[in-house]
């Protein structure tokens, strides 16, 4: 499956398939600005994107409902994101932001599993929420007066 700006890597040992998703890169261009704002803006989406992650998985969900450890579950329909049971996928995402360099950002999510979810299988269909909450987040920011209070410019330009 090829998806702009999405690089399937080498897979975990029991699988042979990618089971990690890595964004390549995503440019938001807003002109001059200086690194400090930089550095904030940069934070600021990051965590953006992990919340809205984390917000997408308490989303009310529509697929097949079941007992799971006597409770009721309902299950993630195809095309939306994750639902949680077990919360090793949302436990992962809380502790995946890494800003050890100010210039650069990483929001990493190792269950051995985000990808499938993300992509889907040859007997699941996706749940996807890693691309629909850079789009999100993006969209917003692009709609926002948030680049002006960052930066004092009134447009800027995102490629994914």
């Amino acid at each position: 499956m090829n998806i702009p700006g999405f690089t399937p890597l080498e897979g975990r040992k029991f699988t042979g398939v990618a089971s990690l998703v890595v964004v390549d890169s995503i440019e938001v261009t807003v002109g001059p600005i200086e690194q400090r704002q930089l550095e904030e803006l940069i934070r600021h989406i990051t965590r953006d994107i992990q919340a809205q992650m984390i917000r997408s998985f308490r989303d009310p969900k529509h697929g097949r409902t079941y007992a799971y450890k006597g409770r009721g579950y309902t299950a993630s329909a195809p095309g939306e994101p994750p639902a949680i049971r077990s919360g090793n996928l949302l436990s992962t995402t809380f502790r995946g932001i890494d800003l050890s360099d100010p210039l650069e950002s990483r929001l990493t999510i190792d269950t051995g599993y985000e990808t499938f979810l993300e992509l889907g299988t040859s007997r699941m269909r996706a749940r996807p929420f890693v691309i629909p909450a850079i789009t999100e987040v993006l969209t917003k920011l692009e709609q926002s007066e948030v680049i002006n209070d960052f930066t004092g410019f009134d447009e800027f330009d995102v490629a994914a």
